[in-house]
């Protein structure tokens, strides 16, 4: 796509008769991309105006409210699914099996079932179901689950970046 634009570019500035036909050059070129794109692909772009793509997001506000209880302060690690949610509010990293030589200050989670497997990327899905069960036996990390039994927070204990959550017991 830039490369055509760069070409119709120098066109433009080296044959001045072009000037003429430009428009129709223009309007060519985004009838040949619509019809592969849609057509012949059967590519997105006709979600865009379909309310029914959009109908099943109104229902994520419980994402959203877990989303906005994650404490802003310190290292948070998190699947890939929350993590464009928060690049712009926290220091960030994706999920790792080896958290513990990361230390994390946070390690938010979201185990419910029947997500996409990419949610839990980069780790496989029974390396994330095995990360989710020694978080809850790691002594290092207190766990937050006021907000949801599926959606967890999980909070280094010696933080002091971690004001207000002195309150929290170790589940087994």
């Amino acid at each position: 796509m830039y490369g055509s634009i760069l070409g119709v570019a120098n066109l433009d500035s080296k044959i001045k008769s072009y000037k003429k036909f430009i428009s129709l050059h223009a309007l060519l070129i985004l009838a040949i991309v619509l019809y592969f794109h849609q057509i012949k692909y059967h590519g997105a772009l006709g979600l865009a105006f379909n309310r029914d793509f959009y109908s099943h997001s109104r229902n994520f506000s419980f994402l959203n409210d877990f989303i906005g209880s994650i404490p802003q302060k310190g290292l948070l690690m998190t699947q890939n699914n929350l993590a464009p949610h928060l690049t712009h509010s926290h220091d960030l990293m994706l999920l790792r099996p080896d958290y513990w030589n990361y230390m994390p200050d946070v390690i938010a989670i979201d185990i419910r079932d029947g997500q996409n497997p990419n949610n839990y990327w980069p780790l496989p899905k029974d390396q994330f179901t095995a990360l989710a069960l020694s978080l809850k036996k790691d002594p290092n990390y207190l766990i937050d689950d006021k907000y949801s039994k599926q959606q967890l927070i999980y909070l280094k204990i010696d933080d002091p970046n971690m004001d207000g959550y002195e309150s929290l017991a170790i589940i087994d």
